[in-house]
């Protein structure tokens, strides 16, 4: 009782009958009212049963605990006693009392405990408790006891426990409600098929649980279930490793798609890809078709260090990348950015190199809006116009496209800042991401936080956003949507994510943690938490205020980091990057490639793990409608020949 207030309770039934054989029963006691405190049900047994010699004895009372609408009250052990006594009762009443008030009509409820001594017994197992979309089926197998001079006609439910249930007839061929057991056999088995279609799913659930019949007793374990695979989730489609390797060192950092689904990628080599090195390293270029075909590729540099940073193409497939020189004497610590285009063909159509030797792009990147419109990102320690810098700034500037600068800004605070990734959207908005060491907006939460800035494309600042904790937090990539949304993806060494306060069905890239948040109510495990070391994360943004819609963590107890991450047609998310834990299905050692996709809801779809027993990292992603392309660095052998040292990778998945 609360403020003299009777707490309402009512008996709800849930399974009221139970056997010799060793299955159970349960009722669910329910209060309406106040939660505050703990709440003690009385209760009386009584029927043809006797407790402690037909079932096993109970205490009379049971607590529904402070902050619980409702407790399960199990009927177990009925003591299988070689007695052929027919079917028993026991009725439950509920002993009235001053802190509760009992429902009309659920004062008592009446469970039966069946006999087994005159019937057969049947049990259910799951003999092969995995099928998949691929073709494998899974399988039941019914036993019984006793006497197989006839046939027996087993009852039982298909039954969609939880969400995600695999739906009868669709997910898998349709099963009846009951089999037969033929005379002379003491099993039978039942097939589950599933239906091959192309929906994107978790793992679903076929699960048989037996009805209560007078022709039989049920054995404890009375249920069994059936996980369904999807083979709608990506897999690699192919990868290449040895086209773009030599026997140096070599690497990809930025990868692209064009409309017909020809794939471009660049990076730096201190070997020969396609011609003889000028120097110490030379940037690289190389087209793909989507079959993985490679179309052509080139080598440019110096006789200095010389590498490519980025890559992005425009609606007639030309191609434009941007990298770095330290020059001809390869001693000047100096780093000279440049920015080259090709047409399809391979052929170069310019090459300029920036302004000032103090804007470094060596870890920047490019996007191009639909005018033709070039944007590059790096950081600069000189003052341009824009925000004036006293530590090493962010940098932002805009080329047309024939090569000719349009303007340069400068974005920063008084301590570090840098700019790693830039986005474009339809109506020729700028998105910048990166990471700043001082109050970018509002107050640096400790040591580095990842920032998101918007600018119109005259260069004028429309708005910013800085996130983070108490750790370091980085951004190292950022996309935009053609449905308003932002994306930025990078790492944090803290808990910065939010659990995904939606529909947990929605959450299907993560079978056990949706599972979980069903069961007990907990959805931290949907991204909402710290997973150790260093975990990747992803966030959406409203483009037309820079408000914060969601973030997401993902991770395990090693080292994670998201190190890019683009959109689709649908507003969904694509991340990439690498772990050094089990983040998918199999961890191959060392650090492995993954990528994952988000809704834009913010629920977890999909995640892959890809790599070899050496070192494997992805630098890039890019989607279209035919996959999902990614690319980087390996010490092992992803396409099976490894040219030496580090080699250069790129893959579809589809």
């Amino acid at each position: 009782m609360q403020n003299g207030i009777l707490e309402k309770l009512t008996i709800i039934k849930r399974k009221t009958t139970f056997s010799e054989s060793g299955n159970s029963a349960f009722v669910r006691f329910l209060r309406l009212g106040s939660l505050a405190t703990d709440l003690t049900v009385n209760y009386s047994l009584s029927g043809t049963a006797t407790s402690g010699t037909d079932y096993e004895a109970m205490s009379g009372s049971i607590v529904i605990s402070k902050g619980d609408n409702d407790v399960d009250l199990s009927f177990k052990g009925a003591i299988d006693d070689n007695l052929v006594e027919g079917e028993e009762t026991v009725i439950l009443s509920v002993t009235p009392d001053a802190n509760y008030k009992i429902n009309d009509g659920s004062r008592s409820i009446t469970t039966t405990i069946w006999d087994n001594d005159d019937k057969p017994t049947v049990s259910i197992v799951a003999t092969d408790n995995t099928a998949s979309e691929y073709g494998d089926p899974g399988q039941f197998t019914i036993t019984r006891t006793g006497s197989t001079a006839n046939p027996l006609t087993v009852d039982y439910w298909v039954e969609p426990v939880w969400e995600p249930r695999a739906k009868n007839g669709i997910d898998y061929q349709f099963l009846a409600d009951k089999i037969v057991i033929p005379a002379g056999a003491s099993s039978v088995t039942i097939n589950v098929v599933p239906i091959d279609d192309s929906e994107s799913e978790s793992q679903e659930l076929v699960r048989l649980l037996f009805k209560q019949s007078s022709q039989y007793a049920i054995a404890k374990d009375e249920g069994a279930e059936v996980t369904i695979i999807d083979n709608d989730n990506p897999t690699v489609e192919w990868k290449r490793q040895s086209e773009i390797s030599s026997a140096g060192y070599d690497s990809s950092s930025g990868i692209a798609v064009d409309r017909t689904n020809n794939i471009y990628a660049v990076g730096r080599t201190s070997g020969n890809i396609a011609g003889s090195n000028q120097g110490l390293y030379d940037a690289w270029i190389s087209k793909y078709d989507s079959t993985g075909k490679q179309i052509w590729k080139r080598q440019l540099g110096t006789t200095g260090y010389d590498a490519a940073s980025g890559v992005a193409v425009d609606k007639d497939s030309n191609v434009y990348a941007i990298g770095w020189t330290d020059g001809e004497s390869g001693n000047t610590s100096d780093r000279i950015g440049w920015v080259t285009k090709y047409d399809g063909n391979g052929n170069q159509i310019w090459k300029r190199q920036l302004p000032n030797s103090n804007y470094d792009i060596s870890n920047g990147a490019i996007s191009l809006s639909s005018d033709g419109s070039i944007y590059i990102v790096g950081r600069t320690t000189v003052t341009a116009p824009g925000t004036n810098q006293i530590n090493t700034d962010a940098l932002v500037a805009k080329y047309d496209s024939n090569g000719n600068p349009l303007w340069v800004k400068q974005i920063g605070t008084a301590a570090w800042d840098e700019a790693k990734s830039v986005a474009v959207d339809s109506d020729g908005s700028i998105y910048i991401a990166g990471q700043t060491k001082g109050n970018f907006q509002g107050t640096n939460a400790g040591d580095a936080d990842a920032w998101l800035a918007k600018y119109d494309s005259s260069g004028n600042q429309i708005w910013k956003q800085q996130i983070g904790t108490t750790a370091e937090d980085k951004a190292f990539g950022v996309a935009v949507s053609n449905n308003g949304h932002v994306y930025l993806s990078g790492h944090t060494q803290n808990k910065l994510g939010e659990s995904f306060v939606g529909n947990v069905n929605e959450w299907i890239g993560d079978f056990e943690a949706m599972r979980n948040a069903f069961y007990q109510n907990d959805n931290s495990q949907l991204g909402g938490i710290y997973y150790g070391g260093t975990d990747a994360w992803v966030a959406q943004f409203k483009a037309a205020d820079g408000a914060l819609n969601w973030k997401r963590q993902l991770g395990t107890s090693a080292y994670d980091a998201a190190t890019g991450v683009t959109t689709d047609i649908n507003g969904n998310a694509y991340i990439t990057g690498r772990t050094r834990g089990k983040l998918g299905e199999i961890y191959a050692g060392g650090d492995d490639a993954w990528v994952a996709k988000y809704n834009v809801n913010g629920a977890l779809q999909w995640k892959q793990q890809l790599g070899t027993v050496g070192d494997d990292v992805s630098n890039g992603i890019a989607v279209s409608g035919a996959g999902v392309y990614i690319g980087g660095v390996t010490s092992g052998n992803v396409d099976g020949n490894n040219l030496g040292g580090d080699d250069a990778w790129i893959a579809k998945l589809s």
